[in-house]
């Protein structure tokens, strides 16, 4: 199956801009984490702020998502 449109591009984008180890989301995906109290009490989050991307005509919130050292 072929997956396409702008949220697939916007997906590729951020992950793209992780570093090594570094696991980024955007805002709505942290605010849908957030959602499972189990799942993000094991979580932290880092806001990054709004980063353009190339392709993407708005900013787009950032957040790294970090896991308990």
């Amino acid at each position: 199956m072929d997956y396409f449109g702008k949220f697939v591009n916007k997906t590729a984008r951020i992950s793209g801009a992780a570093h090594g180890g570094q696991v980024l989301a955007s805002e709505v995906t942290w605010s849908e984490i957030a959602k499972d109290h189990d799942l993000v009490a094991t979580l932290s989050m880092n806001p990054l702020g709004s980063v353009s991307f190339k392709g993407i005509k708005e900013e787009t919130p950032v957040i790294e998502v970090l896991e308990p050292l």
